[in-house]
């Protein structure tokens, strides 16, 4: 069998969440693709270059584990959920290494490169950082500027990838604009 790892892609440096890997894999006839099995390795931060360990629900395990993905249509896979890992990230990112392995229904395997890289698309390195943090307003909703203060009584939004957001309120109509200022 063939298996290749398609996101996230060799060398990419990244910084979103990671709730999906995914791939590609197939056999040559007359062989059949039974499954694709995952690793994941924690090369550089704190993790000490362990692989993920589902168990443990940590980055502690000096032995390769493996997690099986889900076959979708088109020789197509993914993992996502309890066969991903728990990412590490820092602002100035985390080197990760996933090794994706095809297995027939004769019990072949994909053998594991050497080293990754763009020749060894079933073993892949790439980098993690911190998420960007993001805000959405979802009231007052958009295409309604302008409020009277006795008629906007909250403002409401979303927050992912923080802790804290803050809200900076402009009177636009004033000359000049006038920025509020609690208290």
């Amino acid at each position: 069998p063939t298996s290749t790892v398609t996101y996230p892609a060799h060398a990419n440096i990244l910084q979103v969440d990671l709730p999906v890997v995914s791939g590609s894999a197939s056999d040559a006839a007359p062989g059949e693709l039974d499954k694709v099995r995952v690793s994941y390795k924690c090369v550089s931060g704190g993790c000490n270059g362990n692989f993920w360990n589902k168990a443990g629900a940590a980055w502690n395990s000096g032995t390769e584990l493996f997690y099986e993905a889900t076959l979708l249509s088109g020789s197509r896979w993914e993992a996502t959920g309890a066969s991903t890992p728990t990412w590490v990230t820092s602002g100035a990112g985390i080197v990760y290494q996933i090794f994706a392995k095809g297995v027939d229904k004769a019990g072949n395997e994909v053998a594991k490169p050497g080293a990754p890289g763009a020749g060894n698309p079933s073993f892949i390195e790439f980098t993690l950082k911190t998420p960007l943090p993001d805000s959405v307003i979802l009231a007052p909703p958009a295409g309604e500027p302008h409020y009277r203060p006795s008629d906007l009584t909250a403002i409401s939004g979303t927050l992912t990838s923080a802790n804290t957001a803050q809200i900076m309120l402009t009177n636009v109509g004033a000359s000049p604009d006038q920025v509020w200022t609690p208290g």
